[in-house]
């Protein structure tokens, strides 16, 4: 059993972007891992960088998810 299979919480996310022709490869790569090598369904790579990496920070409320009562913030 692993430790997301124990209720771990796994925030995607990468500060490298390494090729510059791509928006956000790092990120994109890391998704696909999640998915392809650690047993993600693709939601579940997705709010690993949405709403699971809002938490810690403590924006959850707004940040992470669509609502009608958050911010447009891109």
């Amino acid at each position: 059993m692993t430790k997301r299979d124990k209720g771990v919480k796994i925030s995607a996310g990468t500060d490298q972007i390494a090729d510059l022709t791509r928006a956000y490869p790092r990120l994109i790569d890391e998704f696909g891992y999640f998915v392809n090598d650690c047993g993600f369904t693709t939601i579940d790579a997705i709010r690993s960088a949405t709403i699971i990496a809002a938490e810690p920070i403590g924006e959850q409320e707004r940040i992470g998810t669509i609502s009608k009562v958050k911010k447009q913030t891109c």
